[in-house]
């Protein structure tokens, strides 16, 4: 049996913090959210579902925004209802739609967002 803890730590090192810019959020020792940036690409912003509606990914949202003032994209899947309408939300908008890379072979959508103009 596959040990997803493990797998899950692993993937988070060796892939995820490896290969970009990750802040995180904690409660006690535990990570609870993080927003994984790579250059002008956001390749996750993660919260656990106990901790969703805390105003964790707004914070992290706005941390990315912050950090990335010329602008950054990101992907999800297009049947991620929640996620859209949290991105839409906070002013990101849809400008591609297509499928994801194997293993995934999921529709998608492209997200951007980009500062207000001055």
């Amino acid at each position: 049996m596959r040990d997803v803890w493990t797998d899950d730590l692993g993937c988070f090192r060796d892939t995820i913090a490896a290969e970009n810019e990750i802040w995180v959020a904690v409660d006690g020792e535990t990570i609870v959210a993080f927003p994984a940036l790579d250059g002008s690409v956001l390749n996750s912003l993660y919260v656990e579902a106990p901790a969703q509606g805390r105003g964790l990914g707004t914070l992290l949202m706005s941390k990315m925004q912050a950090r990335s003032p010329a602008g950054f994209t990101l992907f999800t899947h297009q049947r991620n209802e929640n996620a859209r309408a949290f991105y839409e939300h906070r002013g990101l908008r849809a400008v591609a739609v297509g499928v994801s890379a194997p293993p995934e072979n999921e529709p998608d959508v492209k997200y951007a967002w980009e500062p207000e103009p001055r």
